[in-house]
């Protein structure tokens, strides 16, 4: 039962503890596959989210164990929550303080982490900035373009302008919440951990 992994969690042994969280990736990459979506998987969904409510606290805890290692493979469980959009669940997002969201994304900034966890905090980080994932629509709209105009002659001519407009577009609107969030993290007396966000990038 899912509870079990909940309780090993927190297990005296770090070994344990790491295992715990590289198993539950497996577990929740499986179930949210997109092939397996529906039937009895939709109630292993509803399961899983329940389990996400009790124990999430637990996985921000362990991003900050003392061995990075498991902290490691905690900020990974948890950008994979992320990204699979279980923390917009109303369960998770009530058991989701932003404090512990700020915490993970300091990991990015603190020297004395290592390039792999800061790495990780980074990833994290971005996962929740608006601007680094594409949205499903805006992605479809430009399969049905290039459907549209084919590739020969003035139509992808005009399409190529208009994808680089667009990725001009799009990367001066990541810099900038890039700066604000650099912004909400980095004061005058901290001001070399910007080069630590470079590193971890």
């Amino acid at each position: 039962k899912l509870k079990y992994f909940g309780w090993a969690l927190s297990d005296p042994e770090l070994a344990v503890r790491k295992a715990t969280f590289t198993t539950l990736q497996a577990i929740y990459k499986a179930c949210f596959d997109e092939e397996n979506s529906s039937g009895d998987d939709a109630l292993d969904q509803n399961k899983l989210t329940n389990f996400t409510a009790r124990f999430v606290q637990r996985s921000f805890e362990a991003a900050m164990d003392v061995d990075e290692g498991v902290a490691i493979e905690a900020v990974k469980l948890l950008r994979l929550l992320l990204d699979e959009g279980i923390f917009g669940e109303e369960s998770v997002e009530d058991a989701v303080r932003d404090d512990d969201v700020d915490k993970v994304d300091w990991l990015i900034f603190d020297p004395d982490k290592s390039e792999e966890l800061r790495r990780e905090a980074m990833l994290f980080a971005l996962s929740h900035m608006s601007t680094f994932h594409a949205d499903d629509d805006d992605e479809e709209e430009e399969a049905a373009r290039k459907a549209k105009t084919g590739s020969k002659g003035k139509a992808a001519s005009a399409t190529k302008d208009t994808e680089d407009e667009d990725v001009q577009q799009r990367s001066a609107e990541q810099l900038d919440e890039l700066l604000a969030f650099c912004d909400r993290n980095v004061n005058t007396k901290t001001l070399f951990t910007v080069d630590l966000l470079v590193e971890a990038m």
